[in-house]
């Protein structure tokens, strides 16, 4: 079976009302900011697989167990600078702007996420989309996917999928950037509420001692990243938060929804777990070897 593009808005929004013809189409992504529904941003970007395995969807108060638990802790009388890693489309960050709203909290909040850009461009008949590694996620021919990551379902679009080289020649002419990002996140960029930059976890910090509160959820994953790369991660965290700022480390159950998150505090070069949720995050004894951890 191929998989079809679409590039008109108003027709894939008919389409995409009937489930079963939703899983045969995808969004043309050149035309992203026209969207203004989550539904149909939501629906437009979880086909976009990253060779990595992973996705560049999020759900909707995914963190709302977290963000109860987490947002007390917090001083009313002071502004936080917060830094929230692996953002993905940003609706997260956009949940815990709404809590701190809430309290009265002010704040500096910028998100960040190195995949949230990709990018496109033209060579004769077929238009590539490729990511911020140069990696080349699918080619569209005339609203046909060429696609070797999809399930074999869409065995002729995977087939010809196939057929793509695996990168994209540096230095391209013309490339233009798409950026998926919610929405509800572009909103708050547009009114000042949030910043958005690439940021690579894994590389160091150009800026060490900014933030009063970093966040990073389901980046330091075991099954995703070796021990040496998710060392670094913790490493570049560590050193970006300020003296007594916080650091929030935790996973989802993709199962239950549950967060398992542990909260350190910074304090003379070493970390203090003051909150864990669900009982912490899966990562402890690691982040233990990397910083000193005082119990």
């Amino acid at each position: 079976m191929i998989k079809f593009i679409i590039s008109s808005l108003s027709i894939y929004e008919k389409i995409i009302k009937n489930k079963y013809l939703a899983r045969q189409v995808s969004f043309d992504l050149d035309n992203i900011n026209e969207i203004k529904s989550e539904d149909t941003f939501f629906e437009a970007i979880r086909q976009v697989r990253l060779p990595n395995g992973t996705f560049k969807t999020t759900i909707n108060n995914r963190f709302h167990d977290l963000d109860k638990e987490f947002l007390p802790l917090l001083n009313v009388e002071k502004t936080y600078s917060i830094h929230d890693i692996g953002t993905s489309d940003g609706i997260t960050a956009v949940n815990l702007i709404d809590g701190l709203d809430i309290k009265d909290i002010s704040y500096d909040f910028s998100i960040s996420d190195k995949f949230s850009d990709i990018y496109l461009y033209k060579k004769g008949l077929l238009k590539y989309f490729i990511d911020a590694e140069d990696n080349i996620l699918f080619a569209d021919l005339g609203g046909i996917m060429f696609n070797q990551y999809l399930s074999n379902r869409f065995f002729l679009s995977k087939f010809l999928g196939k057929f793509l080289p695996q990168k994209a020649h540096n230095n391209i002419e013309n490339k233009k950037t798409v950026l998926l990002i919610n929405p509800r996140t572009k909103d708050c960029i547009n009114k000042n509420k949030l910043n958005f930059f690439n940021y690579d976890l894994f590389n160091p910090s150009s800026n060490p001692g900014t933030f009063d509160i970093v966040r990073c959820m389901n980046l330091l994953n075991p099954r995703l990243f070796s021990e040496d790369l998710l060392r670094k991660g913790i490493k570049n965290i560590f050193e970006s938060v300020k003296n007594d700022g916080l650091m929030v480390i935790g996973r989802t159950n993709p199962r239950t929804g549950e967060n398992y998150a542990t909260v350190y505090q910074k304090s003379d070069e070493k970390l203090k777990p003051i909150l864990k949720v669900n009982g912490g995050n899966e990562i402890d004894a690691l982040m233990s070897q990397v910083v000193n951890i005082n119990e």
